[in-house]
């Protein structure tokens, strides 16, 4: 189980990889082809994900409760006690298309972050932010 505290659960980014990111194109490129795979990983996963969103959760939660952790341990352990192979079978069902669009996309999604790495405003805010941060 991953949990998140605070005003965001995930935000921000490493400046220092950043830097490191625009400098070294080696290893821009292995970040890159790393992401891909995390994110084609996702759409490809046998089993349901269930999340819980405390606060506002813009376009990410498909209902509210008032505990969102006791609610999706709730959904987890009903998911788990259901037979494997129809869950696994239903969520690849639904993610059929999903994957295709991720795939139809993914390579323009890596060259424009690739792009993006050597842009004046990547350099300018990263500068930025690491001379903030420290």
């Amino acid at each position: 189980m991953i949990t998140g505290a605070g005003r965001a659960f995930s935000a921000g980014g490493d400046f220092t990889y950043l830097g490191m990111l625009r400098d070294d194109p080696e290893l821009r490129a292995e970040s890159i082809a790393d992401g891909r795979e995390v994110v084609l990983g996702m759409v490809r996963r046998r089993i349901p994900v269930v999340a819980a969103v405390s606060g506002p959760a813009v376009g990410l939660a498909n209902h509210v409760v008032a505990d969102p952790l006791a609610e999706a341990s709730t959904c987890a352990q009903r998911l788990a006690s259901q037979p494997r192979q129809a869950i696994e079978t239903t969520k690849r069902l639904l993610n059929l298309h999903l994957e295709r669009a991720v795939v139809a996309t993914l390579d323009f999604a890596t060259t424009a972050e690739e792009a993006s790495f050597q842009t004046e405003d990547f350099l300018a805010i990263v500068a930025r932010l690491t001379a903030e941060k420290g």
